[in-house]
């Protein structure tokens, strides 16, 4: 598996994916979300709101609010030169795109962090804009902890955090197995995730978007881009809690020499939801490895051009609830299970599509090995052999499954065209509406996507245009 370029992206608002010989094309508006306004609740328990003007993270009487002194404000419940005091839970309102240049926070167990450990009760509102890690900055990648290699933000066991409309990106985390993941957030504390980007970060070990070792409550309609790892989990590594994934983009993240490209889950992640995992790449579970203690369930999401040796779409070495109404399209793997490798329990495999997934080294669709149990498999649809995974009608035509797209709604998706045999196919399990949000039509198809009979363009009509963000320079 080639590895893919991602540093020093040029100013774009489109990009392009090679592998091999697929080329892949993707508005950064894909993979977006409309902004749309922070729930209620929270501006009910902010205590005072500091906004930050300062475009660095200095600590320095200079006529600015940098992060850095905002950060000790809301921790200290004081002043902080030119960032006001507050007590309780605060809000930051950024006004401008932060660069840090240097490491502020160098802990001994944890490593460098170029802001301070955020250890109170805090909201971050981005407001559009983004905090990275100087581009002209090394990331070596040799178990070193230089100078130049710190993560964006950490937050220890006290710390409440909510972080809205804000891009992530370019953090370093280098050093050892602890040290050296989390290059975009290491949690340790309670920490909730809305409409943001984490992009373009680099753990040497775990976890290069998001390190989570505390409780994520949600993670909701963001966008996980272009990470990479050494060892576990490129986009996200999770030995904590994560309540639900929702209307999330998880895509072309990376697992140097480990597993789970996408995700890594070895905690508990409850539910997967209305999200897409794309073009991730890892040694096994391309999208996502599960090793994690209790129960998940994944529904209306899609799996499409993973890749791994063993697992392209999913690896489940645990126990998987459910995998109702999802799409796995054009998913690879070189030795077993182009879209699930199976070695522990999945309870439920059902109204699922599978569509177009390669490999070139003998590996079946689906592979459920030794004792590994599938309890109920049923209604499936796909267009090759289903393997030992049961429950599956081979009659899907190919040419019936469209390629990626913005069919509407927040997240991309495989659109079914007129006559696919997928169309109103469901049976019991299925869910009430798709990826996109849109309600069964008759009965609900198979796959993550619903087909409505009518012409996309009236769906953006109805107020689904994406917002398009420049978060690669």
């Amino acid at each position: 598996m080639a590895r893919l370029s991602r540093l020093n992206l040029p100013n774009i608002t489109q990009y392009i994916i090679q592998r091999g010989s697929n080329r892949r094309k993707f508005t950064l508006a894909s993979f977006l979300i409309p902004l749309i306004p922070v729930l209620m609740f929270i501006g009910e328990v902010h205590s005072a709101t500091i906004t930050v003007d300062g475009s660095d993270g200095a600590v320095a009487m200079d006529g600015f609010c940098s992060i850095s002194e905002a950060i000790q404000a809301a921790n200290s419940d004081s002043a902080v030169n030119e960032c006001a005091a507050g007590s309780g839970t605060d809000t930051i309102n950024l006004s401008t795109n932060i660069t840090l240049t240097a490491a502020f926070d160098e802990d001994a167990t944890y490593g460098s962090t170029g802001t301070p450990a955020i250890s109170s009760s805090l909201f971050i509102n981005g407001m559009g804009f983004s905090i990275e890690r100087q581009s002209s900055l090394i990331c070596n990648y040799d178990f070193n902890n230089d100078a130049d290699e710190f993560r964006l933000l950490r937050t220890t066991p006290s710390a409440n955090l909510i972080i809205s409309h804000l891009t992530l990106k370019k953090g370093c985390a280098d050093g050892g197995l602890t040290d050296g993941s989390g290059a975009g957030i290491h949690n340790l504390g309670h920490l909730s995730i809305e409409t943001t980007v984490i992009a373009l970060n680099t753990s040497i070990a775990r976890g290069a978007g998001i390190f989570n070792l505390g409780t994520i409550s949600t993670i909701k309609n963001s966008t996980l881009l272009t990470n990479s790892a050494g060892y576990a989990g490129g986009g996200i590594y999770n030995e904590g809690t994560i309540g639900t994934i929702l209307n999330s983009t998880i895509s072309d993240n990376y697992v140097d020499d480990g597993s789970g490209g996408g995700i890594l889950n070895n905690g508990t992640v409850a539910a997967i939801q209305n999200s897409i995992f794309s073009l991730n790449v890892a040694n096994e579970g391309g999208g996502i490895l599960n090793a994690g203690i209790t129960t998940t369930t994944i529904q209306n999401t899609t799996f499409s051009g993973n890749s791994a040796v063993n697992g392209g779409g999913i690896s489940n070495h645990s126990t998987i609830g459910a995998i109702e109404n999802s799409t796995f399209s054009g998913n690879s793997a070189t030795s077993i299970g182009k879209t699930i490798r199976n070695i522990g329990i999945i309870e439920n495999l059902r109204n699922s599509l599978f569509h177009n997934n390669t490999t070139s080294g003998g590996a079946n669709e689906c592979e459920n090995n030794g004792s590994a149990i599938i309890t109920n498999s049923n209604n499936n649809i796909s267009d090759d052999a289903f393997s030992n995974c049961p429950g599956a009608s081979t009659t899907l035509t190919s040419a019936t499954v469209g390629s990626l797209a913005d069919n509407g709604g927040p997240t991309m998706t495989h659109a079914l065209s007129a006559g696919s045999e997928a169309i109103d196919a469901s049976g019991v399990g299925a869910t009430t509406t798709d990826q996109r949000g849109f309600s069964a039509f008759n009965a609900r198809d198979m796959g993550a996507f619903e087909y409505l009979g009518i012409d996309n363009d009236l769906i953006f009509e109805n107020g689904f245009e994406a917002v398009t963000i420049n978060i690669i320079d």
